[in-house]
């Protein structure tokens, strides 16, 4: 498994979701309250979705957070 990179707007610590329930489980969002891909630490799991984009498998949400524009 890949180590999850800093956030590609601010450079802040990412976080990885998990949800128990529902399809889609996992997101990854940034700890900086400044930054436009902050979660809340208190957000409700089911409302996950509301914030970023969420992913079956724990890697491809990753995979997503960790591709940057110059990757090919």
């Amino acid at each position: 498994m890949n180590k999850i990179k800093p956030c590609p707007f601010c450079g802040g610590k990412p976080r990885l979701w998990e949800r128990k329930r529902g399809l889609c489980k996992y997101t990854i969002g940034c700890d900086n309250e400044t930054c436009f891909v902050w979660i809340p630490k208190d957000v409700r799991l089911r409302e996950l979705h509301n914030y970023a984009t969420c992913y079956r498998i724990k890697q491809d949400a990753i995979d997503a957070w960790n591709k940057r524009r110059n990757d090919k």
